[in-house]
């Protein structure tokens, strides 16, 4: 059944029919995967829906769903794009379009009156999605614009553009005329003979009267509001603002209703394209588009009034040469038309203008004033953020501040309250780089009350108390200066637990902490325990409610390992990803005693490069197939979730806690016997950094073919990335059997009478620096760009996790963990 046919069945059975579009048309092809299908009319045979103009774009307000969820939303209407359905990845993260192997799910957009399934979304512009959705917020109705219904699919349908009503209308594609028959339309309607390209809508038009006239095609449009004419086309005719007189276009001059917008055409037309229609002449003329018969019915809807202001703009900004940059005719432009459509986007381009010609204060301060006073009240705090970016990306923090401090006065009045924190934050941190530390303080405190847990501004504060304690020092003022050092210490560490400011804290809570024990801080060296202490209660954790009581019906001789592979950059807190799977190693570490179950943690090199990466970790997931930083694997033969929402961390503890406990009855391990003595040696010449040496010993079957590892782990590690988890558990470092295998695959086994032991000597520096040399490697191979932190090995946090592994079916027969000999004193001595 298609579209045609369906104008000839009853209105009952319209009301349930579900059709084909009809076939595609102007040289679509049928392979494209960028398909309309099963399109219904809700009722009757058309739908009419309301669409308003915000901002200068034509949108609809609507429901989009896939069989996992329905989402409201707002979407453009854009009748010159090539495109059927762009969706913002969020929103089709949301809708789970798309599966793991690449396969998608059938999007459903749901129209008033109509629905239809487009096979696979194409990508849309998400960065200016959410800015559009941010400032016109109210507008929107709270719902936000997550992408754009297309001229692709807007091809499939008849199309009316009734403005003056509010609403656009889609019926199925109408039939051709009776050959022969001559078609009549309304007294005031004029049908225009148009033709289509590329799946575009031409029009002809005619520029110009008499002898100078020129005819070429426009291209119908709804995308943008200004009517668009090619500036090169603009320049060569003598009217590089687009005043080129008379517009004709069937019976009607739009050179009376439009001025038109010099732009560059990105389409071609054997006739010449002149260039692109917008709102502003929807919004005159209800615009009938009949693609069968090749013609656009035109029908006025309201008078011709010559928008002056428009064409003034289009003066201030292009010349005979191209785009304009010339302040003093934009500010004559505002001074004119200070309330008017283009009078925002002409104090904008006057600041951009200032700022390129390197102007000075008075005339930024006059080029930001302009921009305040075109803002809408209840943005302009918001709008400041985006005056100080400005500013930075052409090297001016002090109109930075300027730009912060005049945004700082509407913040009460700001539809966004954190703006005005924001904005307060901003211009701390400038001042704070520009030497101004007093005003930076001011500021970056006012932004601390309202934005508390920001990590910028604590480090911004903890810097400015780390100044304060330096200056007092320096005097002589030990005591005054350990309290500023302590109040920079307490800032800091809430810093450190923030992605973008945890990097710079870590690195001021070492220096701090050296400089108040030179001051003679008796407070306890700076570890990762001390950190964990102070963040208590400001980070996600999750607890086991109960622990393990091992019976000889639940447990034996197994020793159980469980692998978890992660990345500090794998998702957010808020959407979830490796928070997920930490938060259950967490819980699963204290439900276990390390008499049953080892654990250690591998972190992966995507999605980002984390510095916890190293060749072991990168060996060990190569070994098990484990592809993404997402997995748990036990014993290498049972794999478990390893990633999920913080909400997600009890399931996932659940799942993997029971499988635990399936495999320590197994009876893998009642062949072996392993053990493993570890040492910490402390700093020598030699090791700067102290050394662990030691053995594993293992006793088992001569026949077998086995690998032995030894790994050497900490049990803390401390690095805030992306992913919301700020202390890393049993974090792999080091394959101690390296130096006998000379890779990262474990020792071979070579028994002696059903006996094996392998020693090892390794110094902490030398595993920092394979650590680093790998991090360089796989800078050097594109894997992107990662800050060395938490590279040094704190001794005090040191375990070694041996296993052993079966080489015929990957499986780890029987581990073992142990803490080196010597920590507990050496704990006792930083304390």
């Amino acid at each position: 059944m298609n579209l045609r046919s369906l104008l000839h069945f009853p209105v009952a059975v319209l009301l349930s029919a579900t059709f084909a579009l009809a076939s595609p048309q102007e040289g679509a092809t049928t392979d494209s995967p960028y398909t309309v299908l099963n399109a219904r009319f809700v009722t009757g045979s058309s739908a009419r829906f309301p669409v308003k103009i915000i901002q200068d774009r034509l949108v609809v307000t609507c429901d989009v769903s896939t069989q996992a969820r329905r989402l409201p939303a707002n979407l453009f209407i854009d009748f010159e794009s090539p495109s059927t359905l762009e969706l913002h990845n969020k929103a089709a993260q949301g809708l789970k379009s798309e599966k793991q192997d690449g396969s998608t799910i059938p999007i459903t957009v749901h129209l008033p009156g109509l629905e239809f399934q487009v096979e696979r979304r194409q990508i849309g512009d998400d960065e200016y999605l959410d800015h559009f959705t941010k400032w016109h917020s109210i507008e929107l109705g709270e719902v936000a614009v997550i992408g754009t219904l297309g001229g692709k699919l807007l091809a499939d349908f008849h199309v009316t553009f009734d403005l003056a009503a509010g609403e656009v209308i889609l019926e199925p594609r109408a039939d051709r005329d009776a050959e022969g028959a001559a078609p009549t339309f309304a007294a005031n309607t004029t049908a225009l003979e148009i033709n289509v390209k590329d799946g575009l809508v031409w029009m002809p038009v005619t520029l110009g009267e008499g002898k100078s006239s020129m005819t070429g095609a426009m291209a119908l449009g709804s995308g943008r509001y200004d009517s668009t004419l090619d500036a090169d086309l603009a320049s060569q005719l003598g009217h590089h603002a687009g005043d080129v007189g008379f517009v004709g276009l069937a019976d009607f001059d739009l050179g009376e209703y439009l001025a038109l917008r010099p732009a560059e055409v990105p389409f071609v037309h054997p006739d010449g394209a002149l260039g692109v229609t917008g709102l502003g002449l929807l919004e005159h003329f209800r615009v009938e588009v009949d693609r069968t018969n090749r013609r656009v019915l035109l029908t006025p809807t309201k008078p011709s009034s010559f928008p002056d202001s428009d064409l003034a703009f289009f003066r201030a900004t292009w010349d005979a040469w191209g785009p304009r940059e010339d302040a003093e005719a934009l500010e004559a432009f505002l001074v004119e038309y200070p309330e008017e459509r283009l009078s925002a986007e002409a104090s904008e381009a006057l600041l951009e203008t200032r700022l390129i010609q390197g102007a000075g204060p008075e005339p930024i301060q006059k080029a930001l004033d302009w921009a305040n006073a075109t803002a809408p009240e209840d943005l302009r705090a918001t709008a400041a953020l985006e005056w100080m970016e400005s500013c930075s990306a052409f090297g001016y923090p002090e109109y930075l501040i300027l730009a912060g401090e005049l945004g700082i006065k509407s913040g009460r009045d700001d539809r966004y309250p954190n703006a005005v924190h924001e904005l307060h934050a901003k211009v701390g941190e400038t001042q704070l780089e520009l030497g101004q530390g007093t005003a930076a303080w001011k500021h970056l405190l006012s932004a601390a009350f309202g934005i508390p847990e920001d990590g910028r501004v604590n480090l911004g504060l903890g810097r400015y108390y780390e100044s304060q304690a330096e200056d007092l020092a320096a005097a002589g003022d030990n005591a005054r200066a350990l309290g500023r050092y302590r109040r920079a210490f307490s800032r800091f560490i809430q810093a450190s637990i923030k992605a973008d400011s945890g990097p710079a804290a870590i690195e001021a809570l070492e220096r701090v902490q050296a400089k108040m024990s030179a001051a003679g801080s008796t407070q306890a060296s700076f570890s990762v325990d001390l950190v964990e202490r102070m963040i208590a209660g400001k980070v996600r954790n999750f607890g086991a409610a109960t622990k393990f009581k091992a019976t000889p019906e639940n447990s034996g001789h197994k020793v159980v390992l469980v692998e978890f592979f992660t990345n500090a950059f794998y998702g957010t807190e808020e959407r979830g990803g490796a928070i997920g799977g930490a938060l259950a190693q967490e819980g699963l570490m204290q439900h276990f005693t390390e008499e049953h179950v080892a654990f250690l943690s591998y972190h992966l090199p995507i999605p980002a490069l984390d510095p916890l990466t190293n060749e072991l970790s990168i060996t060990r997931a190569e070994e098990l197939g484990v592809s993404a930083p997402n997995a748990q694997v036990i014993d290498a033969v049972g794999g478990q979730p390893g990633a999920g929402k913080w909400r997600d961390a009890e399931k996932i503890y659940d799942r993997t806690r029971k499988a635990i406990r399936d495999r320590l009855t197994s009876e893998s391990a009642d062949e072996f016997e392993l053990d493993l003595t570890v040492e910490y040696l402390p700093p020598t010449e030699e090791n700067p950094q102290g050394s662990v040496s030691g053995w594993v010993a293992l006793d088992g079957p001569e026949y077998m073919d086995l690998h032995v590892h030894c790994v050497l782990a900490e049990r803390a590690v401390l690095f805030p990335g992306a992913s919301g988890v700020v202390v890393h558990r049993m974090v792999a470092r080091a394959e101690l059997m390296a130096e006998h295998s000379g890779d990262q695959h474990g020792a071979l086994w070579e028994p002696d009478g059903g006996s094996m032991e392998i020693t090892f000597d390794k110094g902490l520096h030398q595993v920092q620096a394979d650590n680093e040399a790998c991090l360089d490697r796989l800078m050097d191979e594109g894997a992107g760009t990662v800050r060395k932190l938490s590279m040094r090995l704190d001794p005090r946090q040191l375990v070694a996790v041996a296993f052993v592994r079966d080489d015929a079916t990957g499986e780890v027969m029987q581990a073992v963990l142990v803490e080196p000999d010597g920590l507990q004193e050496l704990r006792e001595q930083s304390e």
